[in-house]
């Protein structure tokens, strides 16, 4: 049903998500779509960039590191690069 309502970027990374059968269930799904695009409201930014770890490709880590980071006001770009590494 996700497949229904979600497109473009959000659409290919769902496709590759079924082809990799990462997606299991509606709760890996629902995990796996706040970690690729966005924090749950309750989550705190700045926890969720420390302890993010890299499960994939290099580009997809890049892009989760970009967007959780966007989500913490004031981060120096040393931090940042800091919980890249």
């Amino acid at each position: 049903m996700a497949s229904f309502h979600i497109e473009g970027t959000a659409f290919a990374w769902f496709q590759e998500m079924e082809k990799s059968r990462i997606i299991t269930s509606r709760e890996t799904f629902v995990k796996a779509f706040h970690t690729r695009f966005g924090t749950l409201s309750y989550d705190n930014p700045v926890e969720v960039l420390i302890n993010l770890k890299q499960t994939s490709t290099i580009e997809n880590y890049k892009m989760h590191i970009e967007v959780i980071s966007n989500k913490v006001q004031g981060l120096l770009d040393e931090h940042r690069l800091g919980c890249f590494l």
